[in-house]
């Protein structure tokens, strides 16, 4: 899978710092910027990531994790970016996430030298592609006319795989990874110099580094 991430995204957030306030909450900002910041908080077993200046685009502007989430979960190195996206986004069907992964499927059975539905097709595929991202009256193919032509035009079946198409809203999806990567850069920053101290909540008493 292709990074959510983009270099403009990084860039945005390269400045930024981070500030534990009492309670659990962590704010990420760019000093100097009126502080318009990233809060990464635990509230009832959930974590919540709200910002005011990057596109999360839910409620709020911001992004409730489920139950068991926390800002030691966020920070963890092993946390990818589809496992990240699932616990805040939900999939939805993309006309252009429908053509990248058309295009991985044919170069795959290239690959692999199967002549098989998708490279049986491939032609009729691009030439597809090619009309509805060209489309400019009412915009690309939508959900239900894709999986038409793809199932009663094309004869395609799609049990194992599922329909090309579904992903995570790119930007917000984007904007929430990036944030992630960079919240967990300096989270691991800012808690190694507490080593193994328990932190008792609401408490600030735990800043000396253990010898």
């Amino acid at each position: 899978m292709d990074s959510y991430i983009t270099d403009e995204m990084r860039a945005a957030l390269r400045d930024h710092v981070i500030v534990e306030e009492p309670g659990g909450e962590w704010f990420m900002a760019k000093p100097g910027d009126n502080w318009q910041s990233i809060v990464v908080g635990e509230f009832a077993s959930r974590l919540i990531v709200v910002t005011d200046s990057f596109g999360l685009g839910a409620s709020a502007r911001g992004l409730v994790s489920p139950m068991g989430c926390s800002a030691r979960w966020f920070a963890s190195p092993g946390v990818g970016q589809e496992h990240l996206c699932s616990m805040f986004l939900t999939l939805e069907w993309q006309w252009e996430a429908a053509k990248g992964e058309i295009r991985w499927h044919i170069q795959q059975s290239r690959d692999e030298n199967r002549c098989d539905w998708w490279l049986q097709n491939e032609a009729k595929l691009e030439m597809y592609m090619r009309r509805g991202t060209a489309r400019s009256a009412n915009g690309p193919p939508g959900r239900q006319e894709f999986e038409n032509y793809m199932t009663l035009k094309l004869g395609g079946t799609f049990i194992e795989d599922g329909l090309p198409g579904f992903d995570f809203p790119r930007k917000q999806a984007g904007w929430l990874c990036a944030i992630q990567e960079k919240f967990r850069e300096l989270y691991h920053d800012a808690t190694k110099k507490v080593g193994n101290c328990q932190r008792r909540s609401g408490s600030n008493d735990c800043g000396r580094e253990r010898a």
